[in-house]
């Protein structure tokens, strides 16, 4: 059975790419955001549970509201052949709202946007051979969780839940999952 030269090569920058993401995300005015998953629908469970990074950018249009944009990986690998799975890579933007209007507590978050790079294993019935498939497609996210803000130290730590479907001319991959995103800095309103 040959290796997805494309997958394990992305695997790899992946890995180099987790490290600066949440550095960078940590240090500067974006997030860094870390995310477990678990993918849903026909076939989820030969795969085992995901994992992924973002790097979130959030504009505030208000104390309670904020435009945000978004990009990162999600990486879900077969149970039984480690070196397979799915990659995919979305950029998004959104909008978030705090139900109690203080810009802290519950919110909720729809994303929309474009995976920018996607791999996928595949069977080819002319070769008999395990391929990979390469797909881009739509992103469609629902966010929600609680924000806890701490102003007098410019820290703001945000507790999630996500669903997210990416929607290509092959299919489709759906993910539920929970993440983590700290923010090291005051809030500031456009």
């Amino acid at each position: 059975m040959p290796k997805l030269h494309s997958y394990n090569q992305l695997s790899t920058l992946k890995k180099l790419f987790l490290i600066p993401l949440f550095i960078i995300g940590c240090v500067s005015c974006l997030n860094a955001q870390l995310f477990i998953s678990k993918l849903t629908g026909k076939g989820s469970s030969k795969y085992n549970t995901g994992y992924g990074a973002f790097l979130r950018l959030g504009f505030h249009i208000s104390e309670a509201d904020e435009i945000t944009g978004e990009i990162g990986f999600n990486d879900y690998t077969l149970k039984d052949l480690p070196t397979y799975g799915i990659l995919t890579a979305p950029l998004k933007v959104g909008y978030q709202y705090t139900i109690d209007r203080t810009g802290s507590g519950f919110y909720l978050e729809p994303q929309l946007g474009y995976n920018i790079v996607g791999i996928v294993p595949s069977y080819n019935n002319t070769t008999y051979q395990e391929e990979e498939t390469k797909f881009k497609g739509v992103v469609g996210t629902i966010n929600g969780g609680y924000i806890m803000n701490w102003e007098s130290i410019g820290t703001k730590i945000n507790f999630g839940l996500r669903y997210e479907s990416v929607f290509y001319g092959g299919g489709s991959v759906h993910a539920a999952g929970m993440f983590l995103l700290f923010s090291f800095q005051k809030r500031k309103v456009l």
